[in-house]
């Protein structure tokens, strides 16, 4: 939340007239009382606006009336672009961002990146954090993993992003390619994240590279929990989570044997993101790409490097549309650039500049990130030592005219004036020193025609000189989403599962993939199944002799990233009536947290004999107990419960430990807020 004057130890809750307020948790103020951060419980809260109330410990309240929204949960169906130049020179740095685009309203977790086809012989450099997975004790320095693997397709680089929120998150990387490849395809995928389960253990199992899937499944949920604890890891090392498996779980002795094995498992990985249909069945949930993009890079003597880049030939009335602008001070130039005015006036009748979202701002080796959402930004960078002087960058939308501009401004520290001589870009001799740019995205306008183009362009201008024009970048339009449905179910089953089966409706052109949404017991809907090419799966009611109604919807994604709305109800119902009647004589069980990794509130499942004395202990990766409750009086039975603490526990990997008498049951449960 941005803000001024919001004071340490200010509070935070979201209010609506005939419903209990929302408390923040979790409570984090900027030390300039710009911004507040704070997590919300919205399990169980009422649907619809709500206000967000700030009060300061001084008692003073501001309101920012229906600023916040509670809705039903939008899968984060994702999809990325390489946003980049089509035409490089030879031996010559040259960058390319990776945009991930998030259009739920829920986090993606644990997303796995690949960027493949890069010539065996080019550079490649990354220009963000590499993370490598925690390093136990006796395991190498997992930062000394390389950072690219090669397959036949070329290079390929392997990260995990720990969190992709709504809206756009961009890695940029750099490649620098000898004249030797005249033409290169880079590529971009993001997969199914690498969680424990049977069918990814199954599918590595299948391909007789993994030899201990349990013990595979172990550290896959110990590293995805490591990185729930740090939010502000930028991208996890795949290469290093591969070879720290092959290290505890696949019998590697070394560092070097280690990386042979984590080469031949991702290797098999890549595959199906190198040449799509090539996963074998077992893998045909978990391995092929939820999204893939390439650009054709062409490498030449000489091109105009002031030029305005963006997504490529048709794209989604639904979906954010990137935009890159990039900008040069030509390595002949015979001074610094010292005041650059970068603007792009918008197409109004096609384009909403109200969705304007300013991205990711680089000159030089400076890399600047506003706030997400934005459509204004300014702040002033500090050269020094390196160089006697302040820039100040600025960015903002006219939302009457639709332009969207950008200044930059060289600045004396000393006199506070533009500098006689130096400048914030050189002259590009040795890139990427002279180089600038800035990224955007900006959503179509509501409503818009299947084929309609939509035409793109800015103006540079360097030192008050003559505005050059960049190239156009042009899209085409479309806004037809495909439809699906759940078929209909039985009106009760007594199976241990339940088939559940979804088609398209009509034979819609492109289609891609299904989401699949469940409710259990009159609860909110949940993504049950997520970009998922088969028209069939199973759900395993618990057994825990209840009657269980479920209720599903289907909806469907074509090529461009159209997806279907969700149905004003349910697609079909059913109740499962699995294992109720007599019970017989019930057993001490510990099933286990639902839904787990477990978000907001905890909720445990369990089993009693008896109403004899017991406990269920929650225990921290130390065995450090942070939540104790007495169950036994609940009675024989299954049962669940809420497990709560203040302040709040923070996520990780912890343990679930239930016991009566001289029984203990174990279970652990990741929890992510």
């Amino acid at each position: 939340m941005l803000g001024s004057g919001i004071e340490s130890g200010a509070t935070v809750r979201l209010t609506r007239g005939g419903v209990p307020d929302i408390v923040g948790s979790e409570i984090t103020v900027a030390p300039d009382g710009s911004s507040l951060a704070a997590t919300f419980d919205l399990n169980g809260a009422v649907m619809g606006v709500r206000n967000v109330v700030v009060t300061n410990p001084d008692l003073g309240v501001a309101t920012l009336t229906g600023g916040f929204t509670v809705s039903g949960v939008a899968a984060p169906q994702l999809s990325v672009h390489v946003i980049g130049p089509p035409k490089i020179r030879a031996n010559r740095l040259s960058s390319f961002d990776i945009v991930i685009v998030n259009p739920g309203n829920v986090d993606a977790l644990d997303v796995p990146l690949w960027i493949t086809g890069v010539p065996v012989d080019a550079t490649f450099a990354i220009d963000f954090t590499l993370t490598p997975p925690p390093q136990a004790g006796g395991e190498p320095d997992w930062s000394l993993v390389p950072l690219t693997f090669t397959s036949p397709g070329g290079q390929y680089l392997p990260v995990v992003i720990p969190r992709v929120p709504p809206g756009t998150t961009t890695r940029r990387v750099f490649l620098t390619v000898p004249a030797a490849d005249p033409t290169f395809t880079l590529r971009a995928a993001v997969t199914p994240p690498w969680i424990d389960g049977n069918v990814f253990r199954g599918c590595l199992a299948a391909s007789g590279l993994i030899t201990a899937p349990s013990c595979m499944g172990a550290q896959l949920t110990a590293i995805n929990s490591f990185l729930a604890l740090d939010p502000s890891i930028a991208a996890l090392s795949g290469i290093g989570v591969w070879a720290k498996i092959a290290w505890q779980c696949e019998g590697a002795a070394t560092l070097p044997a280690a990386l042979v094995k984590a080469e031949q498992v991702l290797d098999f990985m890549v595959m199906p993101v190198e040449q799509p249909g090539t996963a074998i069945v077992s893998c045909s949930n978990v391995l092929p790409p939820r999204w893939r993009d390439s650009l054709l890079v062409t490498i030449v003597d000489s091109f105009d490097p002031n030029e305005k880049l963006g997504a490529r030939d048709t794209i989604s009335g639904q979906q954010p549309i990137p935009y890159s602008i990039r900008f040069e001070n030509a390595s002949i130039a015979t001074a610094d650039a010292q005041n650059v005015v970068i603007s792009d006036p918008l197409d109004m009748l096609r384009l909403d500049p109200s969705t304007v979202s300013l991205d990711v701002i680089t000159f030089g080796n400076v890399h600047i990130v506003p706030p997400p959402g934005l459509s204004s930004f300014a702040t002033q960078v500090d050269l020094r030592p390196a160089r006697d002087l302040l820039v100040n960058a600025n960015a903002a939308v006219d939302p009457f005219t639709g332009v969207v501009t950008w200044y930059f401004s060289s600045i004396d520290p000393a006199t506070g004036q533009t500098p006689p001589l130096i400048g914030f870009l050189p002259p590009n001799v040795n890139p990427p020193e002279g180089e600038g740019s800035v990224l955007f995205t900006v959503m179509p306008r509501p409503g818009l025609s299947s084929g309609t183009q939509i035409s793109n362009a800015a103006t540079i201008t360097f030192d008050g000189g003559a505005p050059h024009t960049t190239g156009s970048v042009v899209n085409t339009v479309d806004n037809t989403p495909p439809s699906s449905h759940v078929q209909p179910l039985p009106v009760s089953s007594d199976q241990p599962s339940i088939p559940v089966q979804w088609t398209a409706d009509g034979a819609p052109l492109g289609l891609k993939d299904f989401t699949v949404y469940v409710a259990e017991d009159g609860a909110s809907y949940r993504v049950w199944r997520l970009n998922i090419a088969s028209l069939t799966d199973t759900l395993a009611p618990p057994t825990d002799h209840h009657f269980h109604n479920y209720a599903f919807y289907s909806v469907a994604r074509d090529q461009s990233g159209n997806v279907e709305a969700p149905p004003p109800g349910p697609d079909a119902t059913t109740q499962s009536r699995t294992a109720v009647g007599d019970a017989g004589p019930w057993q001490l069980a510990l099933e286990g947290a639902r839904p787990n990794p477990a978000f907001g509130a905890l909720r445990v499942w369990f089993t009693l004999p008896n109403r004899d004395a017991a406990s269920l202990e929650m225990l921290d990766v130390a065995g450090r107990r942070v939540i104790r409750r007495e169950v036994g009086s609940l009675g024989a039975g299954p049962h669940s419960v809420t497990l709560e603490s203040s302040p709040p526990l923070r996520p990780g990997l912890y343990f679930l430990r239930l016991a009566q008498q001289t029984h203990v049951l174990r279970a652990r449960v990741a929890l992510i807020r």
